[in-house]
């Protein structure tokens, strides 16, 4: 039940640690089932993988501070804008932590550390101002982010409505088992 693709089960503290997993399990179902023995694969959420920007792959589509004023941008938060036009930040896994979303910045860092993507972390004090936003080292045109998202048109209460179908149907066959 805990992990069908490998047969795994986590080791619990308290027997009510277990409790309140196992029913979270079958109330929520199987996250991505793989094809085994003659069963198909199974993806009743509906998700989707996708790498949006590679570092590497798509470093031509990273502009820089510098760059993006030079061409007229302003920096307006985080967003660089000109006109119509919008760059978005491009956030690098260094600049946040698992429950922080402002664990470090670029702001007030040498270009020799921006180069070498040597972020700061973020201060006490920035983090009590709600106005501190994180500057990255890179940001993208907009457009290039809207058009690697989800294409299908199907809009959020339509995936919602189908992933709440998905559950359902495989709460019943695993009940059935």
């Amino acid at each position: 039940m805990f992990n069908p693709n490998t047969g795994a089960c986590p080791v619990f503290r308290a027997r009510k640690d277990m409790e309140i997993a196992r029913k979270m399990h079958r109330r929520a179902g199987v996250f991505w089932r793989e094809a085994r023995d003659g069963a198909p694969e199974a993806n009743p959420w509906g998700v989707k993988f996708q790498r949006m920007f590679d570092m590497s792959n798509d470093s031509g589509l990273f502009r820089t501070r510098d760059q993006l004023e030079q061409e007229g941008f302003a920096l307006r938060g985080s967003v660089f804008a000109r006109g119509a036009e919008r760059c978005v930040p491009l956030y690098e896994a260094k600049l946040f932590h698992q429950y922080d979303h402002r664990f470090a910045t670029f702001e007030g860092v040498s270009a020799a550390d921006i180069r070498k993507g040597n972020a700061r972390p973020m201060t006490a004090r920035e983090k009590e101002d709600p106005e501190t936003t994180v500057i990255p080292r890179y940001w993208v045109l907009e457009n290039e982010v809207l058009e690697r998202l989800d294409k299908s048109g199907e809009t959020v209460l339509e995936a919602e409505n189908r992933t709440e179908q998905n559950r359902t149907e495989q709460n019943r066959t695993e009940q059935n088992r």
